[in-house]
């Protein structure tokens, strides 16, 4: 690769539902065909031929923890999702909300990583959406975690579904992008 003047890899220490591909110290499941040496072997290679690895990771899609911890679950704010799409099915099943302490745990699995070698972690979906709806939805979460912080910064009640007239909605929004810099921070 480093003679076909590749400087930088993403590779990836999880699979598609953030499942490690390692045997995990910090997440509660891995992959069936986990492999520590295998991804060492790679990181100590790529590291040789002078490749930065980093690997992928996508926000909040978690589904090892969300079968353990299903109260980390996202619960979507009600909205008109396409008549023929999963969406909300799937989020419940493999999203977990960053104001649960999935937080803290994704920020020690993010340190796990580069305790194995990887350089960095490219977050994808940074504003948690779901793809494949049109447009993109950008969900919210109104689980018990995301309750009682937007109550205790705003003093409102989260609002339930999504509503750009709604003047609490909008300050949900504010809230939201907040909830999210703070994430950012922490994985920093």
């Amino acid at each position: 690769l480093r003679k076909a003047g590749v400087d930088g890899w993403v590779c990836s220490g999880v699979d598609h539902w953030c499942t490690p591909l390692f045997p995990s110290k910090v997440y509660p499941a891995s992959h069936p065909k986990a492999n520590r040496a295998w991804l060492e072997y790679l990181l100590r290679q790529a590291e040789q031929a002078g490749i930065t690895v980093v690997s992928w990771y996508a926000l909040n899609m978690a589904q090892p923890v969300v079968a353990k911890y299903p109260h980390y679950r996202m619960q979507l704010l009600d909205w008109e999702y396409p008549a023929d799409s999963k969406l909300a099915e799937n989020a419940s099943r493999y999203f977990a909300c960053l104001n649960s302490p999935y937080l803290d745990l994704l920020a020690d699995f993010c340190r796990e990583l580069i305790r194995l070698g990887f350089k960095g972690v490219w977050f994808d979906g940074n504003t948690i959406s779901l793809h494949g709806s049109q447009p993109t939805f950008q969900p919210g979460c109104r689980c018990r975690y995301c309750v009682e912080s937007f109550r205790k910064a705003t003093g409102e009640a989260l609002p339930m579904a999504v509503d750009f007239n709604n003047p609490v909605f909008k300050r949900w929004l504010v809230w939201r992008y907040a909830i999210l810099e703070r994430a950012w921070a922490k994985l920093a």
